[in-house]
């Protein structure tokens, strides 16, 4: 089983800047480009892994969560636990052997997870991660912060979100 995780912006499917708000928002920065996840998750499962992709919160038909507001990967890292805590509770599924698929975004919410609740990792074989970045990313949280009318600087507002969320105790299985 391989659990895909998305880069911020993204949805489980890819980049579709066709249409919005995937439009505006990439193209006002020069990113209107097409990206699609679908082939690469084709491979995997040409290879004998089941795959699972999920949205990450506030992105894709993932609900909102934290007032929209993207902590590079500190609340998100609770969308990671929750398909690890999913595929675990099946019965199909909860022998097969589990590997990681964390791009950008997606592997800073694992890594955040990885700090917050170890022992959910247990077991799991491998993880690949395209381009982690640190959770102070400028250009990312400062625009962030422009769009929501905050001034403190970018380790401040993730640290406060992250005081604020009930990262604090473990989060129970996510309804469907």
């Amino acid at each position: 089983m391989i659990i895909a995780n998305h880069p911020r912006w993204f949805n489980r499917a890819g980049l579709p800047s066709h249409l919005e708000p995937w439009k505006s928002l990439g193209g006002s920065a020069g990113n209107d480009f097409e990206v699609n996840f679908v082939p690469d998750y084709k491979i995997l499962h040409d290879a004998g892994y089941n795959v699972l992709a999920y949205d990450l919160r506030n992105f894709g038909h993932s609900s909102s969560a934290n007032g929209g507001l993207f902590t590079t990967g500190r609340c998100e890292s609770r969308d990671v636990i929750g398909p690890l805590d999913y595929v675990r509770s099946r019965s199909d599924t909860r022998e097969m052997t589990i590997g990681l698929f964390s791009r950008c975004l997606g592997c800073n919410a694992t890594m955040f997870a990885m700090t917050r609740r170890p022992g959910v990792f247990d077991g799991v074989r491998c993880m690949v991660s395209p381009q982690p970045l640190s959770s102070g990313v400028a250009p990312a949280v400062r625009r962030s912060r422009q769009l929501y009318g905050r001034s403190e600087g970018p380790r401040r507002v993730a640290d406060e979100f992250y005081a604020r969320s009930v990262l604090a105790r473990p989060p129970g299985p996510r309804a469907s």
